[in-house]
């Protein structure tokens, strides 16, 4: 609960502005995040350890994000329990949609070391 005050304002921020969320956070602590995030206003879709996603998802997520840039009030919130601009470095991860996650991202304190990698993504809307 205190890593959530401390996040308050970024996660305030999240809730209004239908844009791209990204959470970088052991996976329990990313979804309790997320839901802080979620609101009645905007349509959610909530990509659970999108690190996981192999190279069709990734582009498929990709075309969706271009899709829906008519000013909709919908936003994908995705988490990752690594850093995926690491991933975007060695090939592992579109640049371009790390690029478009990355609207708004958040950090959580409690994301270190040896934060599992092998986690199998879920996609919930």
């Amino acid at each position: 609960m205190t890593e959530l005050r401390n996040l308050e304002g970024d996660i305030g921020l999240a809730r209004l502005l239908p844009v791209s969320v990204l959470i970088t956070a052991p996976l329990d602590h990313a979804l309790t995040i997320a839901a802080a995030i979620a609101n009645d206003e905007i349509e959610d879709l909530v990509v659970h350890e999108v690190q996981g996603l192999d190279e069709a998802q990734q582009t498929a997520l990709l075309r969706l994000l271009e899709s829906r840039v008519d000013g909709g009030r919908c936003r994908v919130i995705a988490t990752s329990s690594t850093s995926l601009f690491e991933r975007v470095c060695d090939g592992r991860f579109l640049g371009a949609l790390f690029y478009r996650l990355n609207v708004i991202h958040i950090v959580s304190g409690f994301c270190g070391e040896g934060v599992g990698t092998s986690s199998r993504p879920i996609i919930a809307a």
